[in-house]
């Protein structure tokens, strides 16, 4: 075999090599999403009840056997998983390892000016995330809305997780202060909203990024049907459009300023001033 077919097929060998073993987790991670154990024993519901500890037994023992593949590993994973990164093919499938445990919303505010003053006239706040509705049934939208969620939800995990690494931010940061990770959702969304609502004599002075999350009820909580009724009619409001202040808009929020919604919590989370 030539020297170019030893070189391609070692590539090759060394490509396949580096997926399957980029895969594997690294202690730190193993060890920081640890949410098996200890063993339940629900009896609330006779399935459950005989299910639930042989499931969470099992997932024990696949921890441990992920924790020692990963010792025994050593050092390999991570030059693979860097390797990967740099062909923009390093990711890490852990949809069912940490699903997420509450409801979570996103929106943005808009605050409009005229062309010649710097106060805001007006305020318009929009439903971002997610992209379908909740009081509908959701077929094959939903599978193309599931993109735009997506690139939502990544990109909030990663605001949050490179803010985390600072520490602290203050609350009258200003926004270059701010990880910009949230900076093309904001701009993308902005655009659409100038192009769609303002007048020529109008700008766009500043936009905020809300999150908002409600914890879920542990399994066998009954709902309260008060309680789900004023979410969905809060959610309402933004499913016909942005929700419009044009009275008496709010104030600009500093940065983890909270509203409450019925039962979802908002927090300002990022911010960006034209």
């Amino acid at each position: 075999m030539s020297a170019t077919r030893w070189a391609v097929s070692l590539f090759l060998l060394w490509h396949v090599t580096a997926t399957a073993v980029g895969s594997i987790p690294s202690a730190d991670r193993l060890e920081e999403r640890k949410v098996v154990g200890p063993i339940r024993h629900p009896n609330d519901d006779p399935i459950a009840a005989v299910m639930t500890p042989r499931l969470d037994a099992l997932a024990i023992d696949f921890w441990h056997v992920a924790s020692g593949i990963s010792d025994a590993a050593g050092s390999l994973p991570a030059y693979a998983r860097l390797y990967l990164r740099s062909l923009g093919l390093g990711q890490q499938w852990t949809m069912f390892g940490s699903p997420p445990t509450r409801d979570e919303y996103m929106r943005l505010r808009y605050f409009i000016g005229s062309a010649s003053d710097h106060r805001p006239a007006w305020a318009a706040t929009e439903l971002i995330y997610p992209a379908s509705r909740e009081d509908q049934i959701r077929l094959g939208k939903a599978y193309w809305d599931k993109h735009r969620d997506k690139a939502i939800y990544n990109a909030n995990t990663a605001f949050r997780q490179r803010l985390q690494a600072r520490m602290k931010v203050e609350s009258q940061a200003e926004s270059t202060e701010l990880p910009d990770d949230f900076a093309p959702i904001v701009r993308y969304f902005a655009r659409q909203f100038q192009r769609d609502r303002l007048g020529v004599d109008e700008r766009l002075l500043r936009t905020e990024f809300w999150y908002g999350g409600v914890p879920n009820l542990p399994r066998g909580t009954p709902v309260n049907i008060g309680v789900r009724d004023a979410r969905l009619a809060a959610l309402q409001k933004y499913y016909d459009g942005p929700i419009e202040d044009r009275l008496d808009p709010p104030p600009y929020g500093p940065l983890q300023a909270v509203e409450r919604e019925a039962d979802i919590t908002w927090s300002l989370q990022y911010f960006e001033d034209n």
